[in-house]
């Protein structure tokens, strides 16, 4: 995963993307920056515009939210946190897209034979009405206003990592000047 956290950091700093969707399975949601403190990022509404319309049209049972407060726990770290807050990609989204409700972890993160191809074709249109609302609506010098951010994803999770562990002794070593 670090590995392609590199990749798609470079990616992102050699062009000026306005969008950025990291697909997972395990939930049902649409979620946004941050994943490191309880709010929502200072472009939410307008993020929140194309969100609902994915929402209303492929998933009507998807929560909405940032990633921290739809998950339940502090997520520092979270690519799409850096796609909006460093790469200045203001659509910066991450998508759960399937939930298997099961014990098992198969069944739980992957679509059983019966609902793949139903499940493939929704999430794909999904995909496609994002792009389409990207190209019509949004500006192409449109890019994110993250605010004040507190240091980079290093400094906040050294900030998050209980005092005195191991993980938040690496976090500090760690840390940029």
């Amino acid at each position: 995963s670090t590995y392609q956290a590199r990749i798609l950091r470079d990616i992102a700093a050699k062009d000026k993307y306005l969008a950025f969707i990291d697909l997972h399975t395990g939930a049902k949601s649409l979620m946004t920056s941050w994943g490191f403190k309880p709010q929502t990022d200072p472009d939410f509404k307008d993020q929140k515009k194309v969100l609902d319309i994915i929402k209303e049209k492929y998933c009507k049972d998807c929560e909405i939210g940032s990633n921290r407060v739809v998950i339940g726990y502090e997520n520092p770290g979270e690519v799409i946190d850096h796609m909006y807050g460093t790469a200045g990609i203001k659509y910066s989204t991450l998508w759960e897209i399937y939930d298997g409700s099961q014990s098992d972890c198969i069944k739980n993160f992957n679509a059983p034979d019966n609902e793949y191809e139903e499940s493939v074709n929704n999430w794909s249109n999904a995909l496609l009405t994002f792009g389409q609302y990207i190209h019509e609506s949004v500006g192409e010098h449109e890019h994110s206003n993250p605010g004040e951010i507190d240091g980079g994803l290093v400094e906040q999770a050294a900030e998050l990592a209980p005092r005195g562990t191991a993980a938040a002794s690496r976090s500090k070593q760690n840390a940029r000047p």
